[in-house]
């Protein structure tokens, strides 16, 4: 019976902190500052990425099942790495499942991101790190910015060959209730856990838990 007891106490001591452990968007600091994380898909090891890619002198070469695939630098870069126009590329994931590769896009006052696809060499523009859901047939990249990049939401399509963007959602300043949003986690393979704020810097507040969803009708966002 004291055995009991105490495990019942010990219960009621420790649900508190466990309840604010598993909080929607507990502890989400800056949104300005890139979280880590790819979602359900894992980067091949370090080591192993360089062997697909190579530099040939302001072009980034990345190895594709139909040729290589090339990424030039401005040619402004040519000239100076500060140059307002230059744009570099770096490699910074590899990805077996799906077969693509993560680029970063340095711009002069900002940096964004390609993904390629290694299959058809196709490309598109992320502002923030994609996040792929269970099955890898979704890819969701959640921007909070206040700079040249996207501030918003894309969702793309991988499930029929290639990279498709189904939706893509601006928030309007002073419009709209949120402002801002960063990516927390899938709940779902079609549902995702975001962090919305409101406001800017420095009035910004949040965040305030959120859900990304598909419904009938196609991508939504719905509070909790």
């Amino acid at each position: 019976m004291m055995a009991t007891m105490r495990s019942l106490l010990m219960a009621l001591i420790l649900l508190p902190a466990l309840a604010m452990a598993e909080a929607p968007c507990a502890g989400e600091g800056d949104p300005f500052i890139e979280r880590p994380g790819f979602g359900a898909a894992t980067p091949l090891p370090t080591a192993e990425a360089p062997a697909l890619s190579r530099r040939d002198g302001g072009t980034l070469v990345l190895q594709g099942e139909l040729g290589p695939i090339r990424l030039a630098d401005h040619p402004a870069c040519a000239e100076s790495s500060d140059h307002v126009e230059c744009v570099t590329h770096r490699l910074v994931a590899a990805f077996a499942a799906p077969r693509g590769y993560l680029v970063q896009r340095q711009h002069y006052e900002h940096a964004d991101h390609l993904w390629v696809d290694a299959i058809q060499g196709q490309r598109e523009s992320l502002a923030h790190l994609p996040r792929f859901s269970a099955s890898l047939g979704w890819m969701v990249s959640v921007s909070p910015s206040t700079y040249a990049a996207l501030n918003g939401i894309e969702v793309f399509d991988l499930s029929r060959g290639g990279v498709i963007r189904t939706w893509q959602h601006v928030p309007r300043q002073g419009v709209e209730r949120y402002a801002h949003f960063t990516f927390w986690r899938w709940t779902g393979e079609e549902e995702a856990l975001l962090c919305a704020w409101r406001g800017s810097p420095p009035e910004m507040t949040g965040p305030e838990p959120v859900m990304l969803r598909r419904g009938e009708f196609g991508w939504r966002i719905e509070p909790l």
